[in-house]
């Protein structure tokens, strides 16, 4: 048996930045700091080789990669066969890569990028990671792991991470047909691990809750990024809780750069997952970290390196919270909840969702839901972040929100959604939520299907409580509803610089004993229920295209352009594409200020930054 002294190392894992990451940017920047490092190998480690040729090191038995692990071996390099194993690594540091045609190949590290396949047989884990005695480096490329079975302990079905002191990086790995009690996928609990995932698909998994991945403790965290389009985790199923595709608690992180214009069979990040309570695509739970980024991410610190891509989504589609029809799940995309938990979508597509509250999203009993974006370059310009075709039995197609929570809709597009109350929003029992500079259109369908299509946004506020809802430079037109655009209990609301313009959809506003209703500068196809402030106006915006969705305001035309002052909303916003705001048109009259109405600024005067010179 020969043990091969190579150039290509497993490197020193004493960088590694397994833990409690403050910021996505932190996230990201540990990540590209681990990569650079592995492209600066140094000589000295032993490779072995396995598979079932005459010429590998480990040819013979059942056991043939776990008895390369038990060899002390730094690289392991296999080859391209089905081996029925459940592996263990314990307490070392280990790179076991697939990917060769022969043992010959293997020798030479001459790698053709395909999977060698470890079949779990049903029995346990297919690999079990433990060890925290110091920190360990693992790196595994081109395997598929399949037909694993956690149970208590271990729990995960694929690959299991318990108590582990840990930094483990998966290229081009699948997770597959694994059943697990919590991570049917991937399950990561305890000690201090950080999971970096390039070109990870985790696909039809079952546990009864984290269908694909499970991950629990502060120190733990999981970033997600694909250079292709087979990526993502999808058709996973939480068969009695919460998390379909995913499940974080107790403060772990996950930052996720996954999107693509294909992927495999049309599914590409968090899609087509079930929960048979919350969390269809994503549960985020009691303190834990969820970011999706659309954007690119290129750090200053490692030339050349950089995350994601401004060319697509970050994309959760087609998920199904309350799966067992049972009238309790929530949050079909997206749910989150606690104090302490946080979920930033930075330039995503919550896209054909449902749930029983929140189609698309829901969050609940303290946790902060953020949509933002930070280059109008972007999959979709003008239209960066979508929330949009989503469904919900009850309450807010594509928003619902209770109890001490927060969220912040900003440069957002919430179009086609359906529910029997709030299409687009829903807000209930001290729930607050800002929306501003978005565009709310296209939600209901007038009743039809079993849906009853009642407001657009509902808030609904019980006696005692204190229900929020600020909406600021943000257009509301061409919904199709019953009764009105905005429906209020008892709510608090104000509105500033909006355009309401539902003509098919009743009356603008439905109040009932409204704690306190304020507008300034609204423009909306009927005024008499419109709160009473200052500058409301009943007039026709003149949007551009409103037939086939272009709500920027025509620049020849339109009477909402130049109207409203600095002081009726955020100086700090800006458009839907991210222009400044306040762009004083020559054409138009300032009524109050060179402010415009409604979630667009139009520059459709000034040639020059109409025909993109600005860039």
């Amino acid at each position: 048996m020969k043990f091969k002294l190579a150039s290509t190392l497993i490197i020193s894992a004493s960088y590694a930045l397994a833990g409690n990451y403050s910021t996505w940017q932190e996230h990201s920047e540990a990540f590209l700091a681990s990569q650079d490092n592995l492209n600066n190998k140094s000589a000295g480690s032993v490779v072995v080789t396995v598979g079932s040729g005459t010429s590998c090191d480990f040819r013979t038995g059942a056991t043939k990669i776990q008895d390369a692990l038990d060899s002390g071996a730094d690289v392991i390099r296999i080859v391209n066969e089905t081996y029925n194993e459940n592996l263990e690594i314990d307490d070392f540091s280990v790179s076991l890569i697939g990917g060769y045609a022969n043992c010959d190949n293997a020798e030479n590290d001459i790698n053709n990028g395909s999977q060698a396949v470890i079949d779990g047989g049903n029995n346990t884990s297919v690999l079990y990671i433990t060890g925290d005695n110091q920190n360990h480096l693992i790196n595994i490329n081109n395997i598929r792991f399949t037909n694993g079975r956690g149970g208590d302990f271990p729990s995960g079905g694929g690959i299991s991470v318990q108590n582990a002191d840990l930094e483990l990086n998966l290229n081009n790995v699948w997770l597959d047909n694994n059943d697990g009690g919590s991570g049917g996928g991937l399950h990561i609990s305890n000690g201090s691990t950080s999971v970096n995932a390039i070109d990870v698909l985790v696909i039809n998994n079952t546990a009864g809750q984290g269908g694909g991945i499970y991950c629990s403790g502060n120190q733990n965290s999981i970033l997600m990024s694909n250079t292709g389009d087979v990526a993502g985790v999808v058709l996973n199923d939480a068969d009695s809780l919460d998390g379909g595709g995913a499940l974080l608690v107790n403060g772990c992180g996950m930052t996720s750069y996954m999107g693509s214009t294909g992927g495999l069979l049309g599914f590409r990040g968090f899609a087509g997952n079930n929960a048979a309570e919350n969390g269809g695509g994503i549960a985020v739970k009691s303190g834990s970290r969820l970011t999706l980024l659309g954007d690119q991410f290129c750090s200053p610190f490692f030339p050349f390196s950089c995350l994601g891509n401004n060319d697509f989504a970050v994309e959760v589609l087609n998920n199904d919270a309350d799966s067992d029809d049972n009238n309790s799940g929530n949050g079909g995309g997206i749910y989150a909840t606690g104090a302490g938990t946080v979920v930033d979508a930075l330039t995503i597509d919550i896209n054909g969702n449902q749930a029983y509250h929140g189609g698309g999203v829901a969050v609940e009993d303290g946790a902060i839901f953020n949509t933002s974006y930070s280059t109008a370059d972007c999959w979709s310009p003008g239209s960066c972040n979508q929330i949009r075709n989503n469904r919900a039995e009850r309450f807010g197609g594509g928003v619902y929100t209770e109890e001490n929570d927060v969220v912040n809709i900003s440069v957002s597009h919430l179009q086609g959604n359906r529910a029997d109350i709030g299409t687009a929003a829903y807000l209930f029992n001290d729930a607050i939520m800002n929306i501003s500079s978005s565009i709310i259109t296209g939600n209901g369908a007038q009743g039809a299907d079993g849906f009853n299509d009642i407001y657009a946004i509902r808030i609904n506020q019980p006696t005692g409580t204190t229900a929020e809802l600020t909406i600021q430079s943000t257009t509301i037109a061409d919904n199709n509803l019953e009764s009105a655009s905005i429906g209020n209990n008892q709510g608090r609301v104000t509105v500033l610089s909006t355009i309401i313009h539902d003509p098919a959809s009743g009356d603008a506003f439905e109040s009932v004993n409204p704690v306190l209703e304020v507008s300034s500068c609204v423009m909306a196809h009927e005024i008499m229920t419109v709160p009473t402030g200052f500058d409301v106006i009943e007039d026709d915006p003149e949007f551009v295209d409103r037939s086939n969705g272009d709500f920027h305001l025509n620049a020849m035309i339109s009477p909402a352009i130049d109207i409203c002052s600095i002081n009726l909303a955020d100086p700090a916003l800006t458009d839907i594409e991210l222009e400044t705001r306040g762009w004083d048109d020559p054409n138009a009259s300032n009524i109050n200020g060179p402010y415009d109405i409604g979630a667009d600024e139009s520059y459709g005067s000034d040639i020059i930054f109409v025909n993109g010179f600005e860039n």
